[in-house]
Parts: structure tokens; C-alpha cells; sequence
């Protein structure tokens, strides 16, 4: 989750998606869907591919994509339990693009960023194609949920998950300058299922993120 972007606020989503709000900042977006059309256009020149993963996780990106002529927007949602986000934001981990750890963020940061998020992603599930996957489900079946989720997006759709068995991936690299340090593994890959958090995470931090976001861990199948 990127807690800092400017196109992550509740009021300007608001303005976003409502289409209520002031000439200047009508004129930003369309300033700034001009300049995505050519990114993204310029992207699938160069690779060659008429397929692009998209791992910024910014709603008000895939509204903005979806509005673009000639790009087709498949909305992946990923969920995971928050108490697991709110421990691993809390650990040391070094980021290659700035040369020292990343930013860790209070509780408060997290639940409120997870909220916001979940919610935005499920708007846009009634104006685009959507899936929702877990990130539990993905971790203990990798190859099935993968499979899964190919078979709900049209443009892939029939198409074999590249699993090497059944936790098993040969991953190659990707095009990022930085973020948590696990984006950079390549090569062959395990996929393992990250429960640190359940015997870590102190009870009283547990207890009080479980309170604030219950609807939608209860909305999402998780054990409260």
C-alpha cells in the first residue's frame, strides 16, 4: 500500500470517481490520464505485449486506465488480513531504490489505508471486471488459486499457470526501482506461507486492529 500518494485520499478518490470538483483539478486529470495513455502505450510498444501487469495497487489508477481508449482494465483485488499488513509494517525492511529501510507506519496509518483501499477496490467491482483473491488461499495453493483466478480474466482465460508444481515458480525479473525487497527474487521460487505475524503480533495491537476493521475481516472470511 502506498500510504503518501496524493491520488490516495479519501477527498480527492471522492472527487475522482463523483466528478465533482473544480475546473483545476478536472484539468490535472486529464493532464495525467494524457500522460498514462502514453506510458502505457509506450510500455506495450517496447515489450511487445498486449497484456501489462499493473502492481501499483492504486485504485484511482485503475479508474483513470479504464477511461482510456484502447486499454481494457481487469481489476485484480488481493486481500490480506490486516493484523498480518499491521505486523509487517513494523519489521526492518532495506529498500534498494532509497539504500536504507522502509518507512514504518503506525497501526492507525495501516487500518485507516486498509479501509480506504478494500472499499475503493470493491466500488469499482460494479463499473469493471474483477476478481478477488486472498492472499492465505494463494499462499497454501499457489498453483490452484493462480489457475483460478487465469480462468475469471478474459484475456488469459484457458491459459496454464507457470508453476514448476504445486508451490513451485520460475519467476524472472520484473521492472521496478523499489519497494519491499521481496519484488527483486527471480529465478526458481518457493511460495511459502508467511504466519510470523499470528505468534508476534502483540495482543493488545491484535485486539485493537481486530476491533477497528471487523466488517470487513468478517466480509472477507477471516477468524476474528
Amino acid at each position: 500500500m502506498n500510504f503518501r500518494n496524493p491520488w490516495t485520499t479519501r477527498g480527492t478518490s471522492f472527487k475522482l470517481y463523483t466528478g465533482l470538483s473544480s475546473p483545476t483539478f478536472q484539468s490535472n486529470v486529464a493532464e495525467l490520464k494524457d500522460l498514462l495513455e502514453k506510458l502505457y502505450f509506450a510500455l506495450a510498444k517496447a515489450s511487445n505485449c498486449d497484456i501489462l501487469v499493473d502492481s501499483s495497487k492504486l485504485p484511482s489508477r485503475a479508474f483513470l486506465l479504464s477511461q482510456i481508449p484502447g486499454i481494457e482494465v481487469h481489476l485484480v483485488h488481493i486481500v490480506r488480513d490486516v493484523r498480518a499488513l499491521a505486523y509487517a509494517w513494523q519489521k526492518d525492511k532495506y529498500n534498494p531504490a532509497i539504500g536504507r529501510n522502509m518507512t514504518k507506519h503506525p497501526v492507525r496509518r495501516i487500518v485507516i489505508a486498509w479501509w480506504v483501499f478494500n472499499v475503493l477496490l470493491e466500488f469499482l467491482s460494479s463499473m469493471l471486471p474483477y476478481s478477488r483473491i486472498r492472499y492465505e488461499d494463494f499462499a497454501v495453493n499457489p498453483r490452484v488459486e493462480t489457475q483460478r483466478l487465469i480462468e475469471t480474466l478474459r484475456p488469459v482465460a484457458g491459459r496454464r499457470a507457470a508453476f514448476l508444481n504445486e508451490k513451485t515458480v520460475e519467476l524472472g525479473p520484473i521492472h521496478t526501482i523499489g519497494g519491499n525487497p521481496h519484488r527483486f527474487f527471480h529465478g526458481t521460487t518457493e511460495i511459502r506461507f508467511d504466519t510470523e505475524w499470528v505468534t508476534k503480533l502483540d495482543a493488545e495491537t491484535r485486539g485493537l486492529v481486530t476491533l477497528l476493521t471487523y466488517p470487513l475481516l468478517s466480509r472477507y472470511g477471516y477468524n476474528t
